[in-house]
Formats: structure tokens, sequence, C-alpha cells
């Protein structure tokens, strides 16, 4: 007997943080940076990726958003600007 095992699994991730305005809230805070990466397996060791997606969350209003690191306002690592 041969039994194939496979799925979709998602994985949240820290990313760091970026100082950014919330249109909900109005106020310019420090967020975190999630990154939610979405794959397929196979045996849970052959992966492959189905999507990323960055999302950040205001610690004010509790709203989240999608982010793109291409926009790159101010990303903070560690305490200093990149």
């Amino acid at each position: 007997m041969c039994f194939i095992v496979w799925g979709t699994e998602q994985e949240k991730m820290f990313a760091g943080e970026v100082a950014v305005h919330c249109p909900a809230c109005g106020q310019e805070k420090t967020m975190n940076i999630t990154l939610i990466h979405t794959y397929d397996h196979l045996f849970r060791i052959i992966k492959q990726t189905r999507s990323k997606e960055y999302v950040v969350h205001c610690p004010t209003c509790e709203n989240t958003y999608e982010y793109d690191p291409a926009d790159k306002p101010q990303i903070i690592d560690k305490g200093r600007v990149l």
C-alpha cells in the first residue's frame, strides 16, 4: 500500500515593525508587520509557495490592513530606522 499525504498549510511570521499612518484612527503608530505564508506540501517536507501576504495591525483601533513592502515608509529594525 502507498499513501500520498499532501495538503495546504499557512504560517504567520513576525516580519518587523513599520511606522505608518492608520486610516481608521488617524494616528501615526509603530505597527507590527506579519507575513502570512500559504504553501502546498507533500508529507510536510516538500513545500511549494502558494501565496505571501503582508499585513499590519494597529494596536490602538485593532484594525488590520494589507501592507505592500515595496512602499516601505520607515521600517524599524531593533530600534533603528532602515
